[in-house]
C-alpha cells in the first residue's frame, strides 16, 4: 500500500486518493469488491472493516467516494459511519438489501465486475 505522502502514479498523495470503504458480514465478499475497485480505480484507498463502528475509526484523512455496507437503509443511517459519508458527499451502497433507502444505491447477491462498475459509473465514481 503506498505511503501517505509519497506522490502515486497520478502526483496524488495518500491522503488526495479516494477513499472507499467496505462493511461486509463476508470478508471474501468485501475483498472482492474491494478488488473489482482497485481494478477500475488503481489509487483508490480500500478500508475493509468487520462493522460500521470499526469503519468510522479506520478511515485515513481524505475523502470517502463510497460506502459499500451490508446493513438496512435505518441501521446504516444512524451510525457512526453515515455522517462521514455525508460531510465528504461520499457516495452509499446498500449491499444485497432489498430497497434502497432514500439516497443508497443498491448491490444485490450475486454481482459481478460489470455490476460494481456499473454501480460506480452511475454515481458519478
Amino acid at each position: 500500500m503506498p505511503e501517505e505522502n509519497v506522490p502515486d502514479e497520478n502526483g496524488r498523495k495518500g491522503n488526495e486518493r479516494e477513499i472507499y470503504v467496505l462493511v461486509l458480514r463476508e470478508i471474501v465478499v468485501a475483498q472482492d469488491i474491494g478488488m473489482i475497485i482497485r481494478d477500475l480505480r488503481p489509487d483508490a484507498r480500500i478500508v475493509v472493516a468487520a462493522n460500521l463502528a470499526e469503519a468510522a475509526e479506520s478511515i485515513p484523512e481524505g475523502k470517502v467516494a463510497a460506502a459499500f455496507v451490508e446493513a438496512a437503509a435505518h441501521v446504516f443511517a444512524t451510525s457512526p459511519l453515515w455522517p462521514r459519508v455525508q460531510a465528504d458527499g461520499g457516495k452509499s451502497v446498500l449491499v444485497n438489501e432489498a430497497v434502497a433507502g432514500q439516497g443508497h444505491s443498491i448491490l444485490s447477491f450475486p454481482f459481478d465486475n460489470d455490476d460494481v462498475a456499473a454501480l460506480l459509473a452511475a454515481n458519478g465514481l
